[in-house]
């Protein structure tokens, strides 16, 4: 009964996520993905970026945990595209913390920015 509770809850929040701007922000990375897989180089890129997709999509219910193990691909990755998705993630959350309707988005943001800063170093719990 708990787990159905849950669960439900969780439907609740990434359907509220959706609406304010989750939807977006997947967008975004799923149009990233593509571009990094038209060239050799980026390639091996895409599969971190539809992960982070697939976090900006449903981010209830879901855990990151950062482990810098790729250090020098994420400073690549902060001089690129990196800093751009990282800029609008923060307007999006100062957005948040400035409305009322916004403050339950606060943590799902806060998860998704650190996953646009170091994408290749976050696990999905």
């Amino acid at each position: 009964m708990r787990w159905v509770i849950k669960k439900s809850i969780f439907a609740i929040g990434n359907l509220y996520w959706k609406i304010f701007g989750g939807l977006i922000l997947s967008v975004v990375w799923v149009i990233l993905a593509a571009i990094f897989l038209v060239s050799i180089i980026g390639a091996p890129l895409t599969l971190p970026c539809l992960r982070a997709a697939w976090l900006s999509y449903k981010p209830f219910g879901k855990e990151v945990a950062v482990a810098i193990d790729r250090p020098v691909l994420s400073v690549i990755w902060m001089c690129t595209a990196g800093l751009a998705l990282t800029v609008l993630c923060v307007i999006s959350m100062l957005s948040c913390l400035v409305t009322l309707v916004g403050l339950p988005l606060l943590k799902q943001w806060w998860k998704v920015t650190a996953t646009a800063v170091l994408p290749f170093c976050c696990r999905i719990v």
